[in-house]
């Protein structure tokens, strides 16, 4: 779907699910959003073990996602140190994530090489949420 959310088939059945303690650019954010998309695209195996963290607001399973093939990877915590998701710090508390994100951050690698709202997804949604409560 994007940097931050993909749909698995499990047991025939779609889920919908947002990787924890992670937060990409939005569609509207391009390239970056394209990048992020299509590096997780990139490593994300046909299959993944899914451990399940939490239900969001929006009803989507939020969950850590694993890969062992071609080589063991945890998904969410790659797209971070690829530098194509920034740590959502609001729901994060795992320090991997935030060594992580320096270290990207210190290599401008994907959203880091660039300043902008792309870094921080968050304030990205919600300065377009208030500009469509407070049209001019």
């Amino acid at each position: 779907m994007d940097g931050d959310s993909v749909v698995l088939s499990c047991s025939r059945k779609r889920i919908e699910v947002r990787l924890h303690c992670i937060d990409a650019p939005e569609k509207d954010q391009r390239p970056w959003a394209d990048r992020s998309r299509n590096h997780l695209r990139r490593i994300l195996p046909d299959r993944v073990e899914m451990i399940p963290i939490e239900r969001d607001r929006f009803g989507r399973l939020v969950a850590d996602l694993y890969s062992d093939t071609p080589k063991p990877q945890f998904i969410n915590l790659e797209q971070v140190v690829s530098g194509n998701a920034a740590v959502y710090r609001r729901y994060c508390s795992n320090p991997k994530f935030q060594q992580a994100e320096r270290k990207a951050r210190e290599a401008e690698r994907g959203i880091w090489s660039t300043p902008g709202l792309h870094q921080t997804p968050w304030r990205f949604r919600h300065d377009r949420h208030r500009a469509r409560s407070n049209p001019q």
